[in-house]
């Protein structure tokens, strides 16, 4: 740990072009020097007279950096980072959670330079924020605003997956302007892909400073909603165990669709799987490595044919990463949950019942 007493300062998360890391001081003359002149600021920050406007903005960066780090709790933060090409500094992207351990709720801002424009970079540099928060934080939504004539953060929030959350009426200098909110929840993140994209480090030194704690237990709201996303997850792949009818115990990986609340599996009809869950019509189903796992136990509702259900196979290649109608010999297993349980460490054993005898707990 190279921070030992500000951990922030270690963060890094880096997308396929970009790393981001936490500014120190040291950043703050590059950032006010690259700073566009359509970067909004607080319209109730202080105006120095005898200064120039450059200059004055100038200031402005340095101020807001030191409050957010002076005023710092874990109820109410805000993360400053640099947003770096090739090593070269090219924006802005902060991260903010107010009253976050109640309302799980993060906010974002940015900017980039006119260079950087129009290359596919935000998007790629909101994303790092959001695996973080989504992720190690446990941030459950996002919100952000932008004016309604700013098309590039208004479409960079849709790309990921915000969904409009209302318009609202505000003065803007000396005219009035509308703002658009948007919101992304946790499961619209997690089935969206970009998680993937992002490598998150040096988190786990800075847990306390958000309130959270090295291991810091899912609710058991954000436990189920993990879990959907998990089973919904493309090209995801599945552990099942059957029984024979003399008790002997088979156990394969395949691959997984989850459609309308139903785990199906498409294998060949006399497999060994198959053969046991028609005699037995029970199967144990996990998900996931052992520190994230989804454990279902699911009985067999129906045996159908690849061939014989357009929207099942339809569903099922959707989300598998293989067709088994290109083959012969295939059915699908349809497997009804009868209680899934989701956990990652021994402080989540306690609640991981999330659904019994097929009705959700949560």
């Amino acid at each position: 740990m190279g921070n030992r007493h500000w951990p922030m300062f270690d963060l890094r998360l880096t997308t396929p072009d970009l790393q981001l890391r936490h500014l120190t001081e040291a950043d703050l003359a590059a950032l006010a020097a690259i700073l566009p002149d359509d970067a909004e600021q607080d319209p109730s920050s202080t105006s120095f007279p005898g200064l120039d406007g450059d200059r004055n903005r100038g200031v402005v960066v340095h101020q807001d950096y030191w409050r957010a780090r002076g005023g710092w709790r874990p109820e109410s933060w805000g993360l400053s980072f640099g947003v770096f090409r090739d090593g070269e500094l090219v924006g802005y992207q902060g991260l903010e959670g107010d009253d976050f351990a109640r309302l799980r709720t993060v906010d974002s801002s940015s900017f980039l330079t006119d260079a950087a424009r129009g290359q596919g970079l935000g998007k790629q540099m909101r994303a790092a924020v959001l695996a973080l928060a989504f992720g190690a934080l446990g941030a459950r939504y996002a919100i952000t605003s932008a004016w309604s004539d700013n098309h590039a953060s208004l479409a960079v929030s849709r790309a990921l997956g915000y969904v409009d959350n209302g318009v609202t009426t505000h003065r803007r200098g000396e005219t009035v302007g509308e703002m658009v909110h948007m919101r992304l929840t946790r499961e619209q993140w997690l089935t969206s892909g970009w998680g993937d994209r992002v490598a998150v480090e040096g988190v786990d030194e800075c847990l306390t400073f958000f309130g959270l704690g090295s291991q810091q237990a899912r609710d058991r709201q954000t436990r189920k909603a993990d879990a959907l996303a998990m089973l919904a997850t493309p090209g995801v792949d599945v552990w099942v165990a059957t029984a024979s009818p003399t008790g002997a115990p088979h156990l394969v990986p395949v691959s997984l669709a989850w459609v309308d609340e139903r785990a199906v599996i498409a294998v060949e009809g006399g497999s060994v799987t198959a053969r046991n869950l028609t005699a037995s019509g029970a199967a144990r189903l996990a998900v996931g490595p052992t520190r994230d796992l989804v454990m279902i136990d699911a009985t067999l509702e129906g045996t159908v044919d690849v061939g014989a259900d357009g929207p099942l196979a339809t569903a099922y290649v959707t989300q598998a990463d293989w067709d088994p109608r290109l083959g012969s010999g295939y059915v699908f297993l349809v497997l009804r949950p009868v209680r899934v349980q989701a956990w990652r460490e021994a402080n989540e054993i306690a609640g991981r019942t999330l659904m019994r005898d097929g009705s959700w707990l949560v």
